[in-house]
């Protein structure tokens, strides 16, 4: 799909009563923007919407495209729209604009128009809002310097920071994203570090527990061996005892004769001896 269909297609999306009861786009300073004649909309970067909200402009179409391309396009006469910054923020502060910008204003005597897009906090509608348009002519001919091209790529990104409202930082935006890259990057290592420390001192501490029951067990099952080997020197002893206590009735004992009279009884005649 080419890009002039993709437009139409999403110009005739924002056109639906659901879309515009959802998010209805509205542009502030549209007149603004010159209807003939080579110029810059030079917009901040919030996310991938950007690009697609300025295709909704309709008194001109503004050509979204990386800087490589805005060269041929100006050459025609036609309305280019870039992000200075580079790339879309990533914490919803702008940051500071690359030389693109300020070289092709310069090399194609193109006028930057500023531009913002916003979002309203009760709806979440966006805004995109036109400044007044900037001319750097007077700059002309001055486009090598690179010190000329640092200052009117600030100045445009200060245009643009007052239309937005947003924090400004003088730092590349590629370099922050990097930086920030690299931090969560480290934050994950150190993270995924201290879950295996975690696992490590998880399974040490089920290891011990063990180790721990396993001797308890081994000392329970040891006290019960001596208190058995005890219980049976007590029996042998006790069944010695009872021997040598047997054997000494035995040699005490007098020999046996028969069963023995009470004197105290009187003595029976036996039958033989009465008549």
């Amino acid at each position: 799909m080419t890009e002039r269909r993709i437009v139409d297609a999403v110009r005739r999306a924002a056109d639906t009563p659901v879309a515009k009861r959802i998010a209805e786009p509205h542009f502030e300073g549209e007149e603004k923007l010159p209807a003939h004649g080579a110029v810059i909309v030079a917009c901040n970067h919030l996310g991938l919407g950007d690009r697609w909200l300025t295709a909704l402009v309709r008194s001109r179409r503004i050509h979204m495209v990386k800087p490589p391309a805005a060269a041929a396009l100006l050459a025609k006469g036609e309305a280019v729209g870039i992000f200075p910054e580079g790339l879309a923020s990533v914490d919803g502060r702008a940051y500071r604009a690359r030389i693109d910008v300020a070289q092709l204003a310069l090399g194609f005597g193109a006028g930057v128009l500023p531009a913002a897009v916003t979002l309203d906090s009760g709806r979440r509608t966006p805004r995109l809002h036109f400044g007044e348009l900037m001319d750097f002519s007077r700059h002309a001919g001055l486009g090598h310097h690179q010190a000329v091209l640092r200052a009117v790529a600030d100045e445009v990104m200060t245009a643009i920071v007052e239309l937005s409202g947003q924090e400004y930082v003088d730092e590349d935006a590629g370099i922050v994203r990097d930086r920030l890259a690299k931090a969560a990057k480290q934050e994950a290592a150190a993270a995924k570090e201290q879950a295996a420390v975690q696992r490590i001192e998880r399974k040490r501490a089920t290891d011990e527990r063990r180790l721990s029951r396993e001797a308890e067990a081994d000392e329970l099952a040891a006290a019960a061996a001596q208190a058995a080997e005890e219980a049976a020197e007590l029996a042998r002893q006790a069944a010695e005892a009872d021997a040598r206590r047997a054997r000494v009735r035995q040699v005490h004992q007098p020999p046996h004769t028969g069963p023995q009279r009470d004197p105290t009884q009187p003595v029976r005649a036996r039958p033989f001896d009465q008549g």
